[in-house]
């Protein structure tokens, strides 16, 4: 019969299933377990067949119903409750926490390609930044035409100080190509400057006339520019873009730790006697200068007011600067640390106020080694969540939503509310911590009576899974009778509570 063979071949296909699935069971419990099974596969199948209902669909519902049979065969061999005991005692670990929040800080680093941006914060670009003199003015409100700039040039390179000189303007910009446009920093820069400074392009060569590559209307990119609006394309040399309304030629990509003059500048463009007349402020201004050896930014800095005042031009409202280029990127770098540190300032005390108002961690009576564990943890956790929260902020602006210009700055207001929003986390995920193990509370417990917290308590109160102590939180942090409370628990207490 038809119907009969159907039914043997579901058997023993059945049979198989579970055989293989028996191989997990200890030992001693096979046999009886295997069986077991096999009997109410049989039953099963043979209920439907006298039936007539032995079909396809019911066949293939009775060998899903015997792959079950591997998750029961794997809980005998695994206690399932230990199993799970295990799982929520590592999730509620601090080790685990620790471990969850610095692999998230690793994925940060990685998708933002830190290592590398790191590594070459630490390399200059420039061939002997201590020799590279950088004049600038602090003339915020004092403004400079494009002549006045080039004549100071010419009187200023005659310096006996510099064996090479070179300047520079910045100030807004547009760039428009076939992607549209979109407003940036422009730099314009002398001739000589890149080959004065001693950097090396990453991608294309630069627009000077020693080269044999005399270009007025070129334009060299700033690295993070070229990866954010261009996309990192290595095909982009030759191309025409608008800059300002001018037709102009990509030239080169600087490398990734150029940051001269102004971090945010996105293209450099040549300053000569052809390019357009333009007035600037002061502050947007200067030169880059290769000292002599023996010279010193202050000899170059005399030398270069007694030039200026000889032709007729006095520097009164708007002081002159020289610094060497080392120094001027240590106090950039500062700037920025203590621009960040503050911000993180900022986050750190917002966070408290709204996560710590109804007594923070409370009195934990804790001595040595364990309040220095407690605390330490806590900066730990709180340390790479910050982390995190700057490195996620820097990725967004900079490489999701391609903000442009002052995109460093934008990261930084951008990482405020964020870091706001990761230590208020790490605050409350203190608080409701074990004060001797750190291990996660459990088994919240509402006791009191709810919206009664004038007189009487009410609130939330959490045991440690070993046993160590319960942790008593107030329902409002309006109650100033009532404080986060944590009770340590004796060795009488043990026996309630499951070992390990």
């Amino acid at each position: 019969m038809p119907w009969l063979d159907s039914l043997h071949m579901t058997i023993r296909s059945c049979r198989t299933v579970i055989w293989i699935a028996s191989w997990l069971v200890p030992k001693p419990l096979r046999h009886e377990w295997k069986e077991l099974w096999s009997s109410n596969i049989w039953h099963w199948a043979n209920y439907l067949a006298e039936s007539g209902r032995l079909d396809a669909a019911n066949r293939l519902k009775l060998v899903r119903h015997c792959r079950g049979a591997f998750d029961e065969a794997l809980w005998l061999r695994f206690d399932r409750e230990e199993f799970l005991e295990r799982q929520r005692r590592l999730l509620r670990s601090p080790a685990f926490c620790l471990t969850a929040c610095f692999v998230l800080l690793l994925s940060f680093v990685l998708a933002g390609g830190f290592i590398s941006r790191t590594r070459s914060m630490f390399s200059s670009p420039v061939v002997q930044p201590d020799h590279v003199a950088v004049v600038s003015f602090d003339g915020k409100y004092v403004r400079i035409r494009s002549e006045t700039l080039l004549y100071l040039d010419s009187v200023w390179r005659s310096s006996p100080v510099v064996s090479d000189f070179a300047l520079y303007s910045w100030g807004p910009g547009q760039l428009s190509d076939s992607s549209g446009q979109v407003a940036l920093v422009e730099s314009r820069v002398a001739p000589g400057f890149f080959e004065l400074i001693g950097v090396r392009l990453a991608l294309g060569r630069f627009p000077h006339p020693s080269s044999n590559f005399e270009c007025a209307d070129c334009v060299v990119l700033s690295h993070d520019f070229w990866r954010m609006h261009f996309k990192g394309d290595r095909g982009i040399i030759g191309r025409q873009v608008m800059v300002d309304g001018h037709p102009r030629k990509i030239a080169g990509v600087l490398p990734q730790n150029f940051g001269l003059l102004s971090s945010s500048a996105a293209v450099w463009t040549v300053l000569d006697e052809s390019t357009p007349r333009f007035s600037n402020f002061l502050n947007r201004v200067g030169a880059v200068a290769r000292l002599r050896d023996g010279a010193t930014p202050a000899q170059l800095q005399r030398d270069l007011l007694d030039r200026s005042e000889n032709v007729g031009y006095r520097f009164t409202s708007a002081p002159m600067r020289v610094v060497s280029l080392k120094t001027q990127s240590q106090h950039l770098l500062w700037a920025y640390g203590a621009f960040l540190l503050l911000a993180l300032l900022c986050a750190g005390g917002i966070a408290w106020m709204l996560r710590s108002g109804a007594g923070g961690f409370g009195p934990m009576s804790l001595e040595g080694r364990q309040c220095l564990r407690w605390w330490a943890f806590f900066l730990a956790k709180s340390a790479a969540l910050t982390a995190s929260a700057y490195l996620f902020s820097w990725i967004v602006v900079h490489r999701l939503l391609g903000i442009y210009p002052m995109a460093d700055e934008i990261a930084v207001w951008t990482f405020l509310p964020v870091a706001v929003a990761v230590l208020s986390w790490s605050i409350v995920d203190q608080q409701k911590r074990c004060r001797v193990c750190l291990g996660r509370l459990s088994m919240a417990v509402d006791i009191g009576r709810a919206g009664s917290v004038l007189l009487n308590w009410a609130g939330t109160e959490m045991v440690c899974s070993e046993g160590h102590g319960t942790l008593y939180m107030s329902e409002s942090e309006a109650n100033s009778l009532e404080r986060d409370r944590w009770s340590t628990l004796d060795d009488s207490w043990a026996g309630l509570f499951r070992t390990g």
